[in-house]
């Protein structure tokens, strides 16, 4: 039990690693704000619009866009 928990802590650390490498490599600079505020920090939409000074659908739209782009690099 204790050896299947440190293997998912690895597993883990690679995907990050991966997911990092892939976001530096794939993303444009807003994009990448917008996946690491988003999904690394938490914030809401709203607060990521407010961070960004952009409206709302846009943000959104980076961070769809972000995804789809990592979703086809992890395809490859």
């Amino acid at each position: 039990e204790i050896r299947a928990g440190f293997a998912e802590t690895k597993d883990r650390r690679r995907l990050l690693r991966w997911v990092r490498r892939t976001m530096k490599r794939r993303l444009t600079g807003t994009e990448k704000r917008c996946i690491e505020r988003y999904f690394f920090q938490g914030l809401s939409y709203r607060d990521l619009a407010r961070a960004e000074k952009r409206n709302v659908a846009t943000v959104h739209r980076y961070v769809r866009i972000a995804l789809n782009k990592l979703r086809d690099a992890a395809q490859k």
